[in-house]
């Protein structure tokens, strides 16, 4: 049986990010898990859209959820648990979870929250348009977990980079994952 994570575990790494971000009015959180911090999102943002592939979207409240996995194109792939909490959910072969991006939503974020276990490359790449038109602050995670699609380490901060965004602050505050914030001159 996997156990849940704390309501709280994040939330110290989130409200640092909320210090840089000018407007609220839309924040995306991709990897939404069961709401917590889209809860936490819902009291800052006028929108807020959950993206979370797994059963626990269903307890999602305060926000459009989009029951879907995020990805560079659109398609489909499976979902399985990961060894230790309820939000290591990622992706693997098969075709029961539909594929989205960013882009294809049509949104104009203002914040976006990335922890989508290893996938956050993949994710920017499907967000492209959206990212460089409206240069969200943006947190992601950073845990190595990229490493099983093939994704080198810190290859977001090097593709946000090349956009022109830059990282403003590296959060550790659930070693060993750290959370990267990105900004915008």
């Amino acid at each position: 049986m996997l156990v849940d994570i704390p309501d709280d575990w994040q939330h110290a790494d989130v409200e640092k990010a909320l210090t840089l971000v000018c407007r609220f009015g839309l924040a995306i959180d991709g990897g939404a898990h069961r709401g917590v911090i889209t809860r936490l999102l819902s009291r800052r943002f006028d929108r807020v859209v959950a993206i979370e592939p797994g059963p626990l979207a269903d307890q999602i409240e305060g926000a459009t959820v989009i029951h879907a996995a995020l990805g560079d194109a659109p398609g489909r792939c499976g979902m399985a648990d990961g060894r230790h909490n309820t939000g290591q959910r990622h992706v693997v072969d098969g075709d029961d979870v539909e594929v989205v991006t960013l882009d294809s939503l049509g949104l104009a974020p203002d914040f976006i929250k990335l922890d989508v276990e290893g996938m956050e490359y993949a994710a920017l790449v499907g967000g492209e348009q959206t990212i460089r038109t409206h240069r969200p602050v943006i947190m992601l995670e950073e845990n190595g977990l990229n490493r099983r699609y093939g994704v080198e380490d810190h290859a977001c901060r090097r593709l946000l980079e090349s956009w022109g965004a830059r990282m403003v602050m590296v959060l550790k505050s659930n070693p060993p994952d750290t959370d990267q914030v990105f900004a915008w001159d």
